[in-house]
């Protein structure tokens, strides 16, 4: 638990972010069926079951800065509601057609 923190998950999910970004900086230019209009870059974030009350971490509370963080950088973020199995997390991404 000392190598995880509210400031790793921070630092990593703002390094995602900036990547998704550069990635799909140019994505969608010349998108005609999109009527070239850039479509929304979005991402699904969720969580599970652990916690470790003795140091004040939780995987929601991770969840949730990674959430505000994809935000602040203009990522549409879903946080899904309640604990997620990662099948089903996958399932979201596809299904929204998220970047990650």
């Amino acid at each position: 638990p000392l190598g995880m923190n509210d400031l790793t998950v921070i630092q990593t999910a703002q390094g995602l972010a900036s990547y998704i970004l550069q990635c799909n900086k140019n994505d969608d230019d010349d998108d005609i069926t999109n009527n070239n209009k850039k479509r929304p870059l979005k991402a699904v974030v969720g969580y599970d079951h652990r916690s470790r009350s003795k140091f004040k971490l939780s995987s929601k509370q991770f969840a949730m800065y990674t959430k505000l963080v994809f935000e602040h950088a203009g990522i549409e973020c879903t946080l899904l509601n309640g604990y997620v199995a990662t099948p089903i997390l996958a399932y979201a991404v596809t299904n929204i057609h998220a970047a990650v």
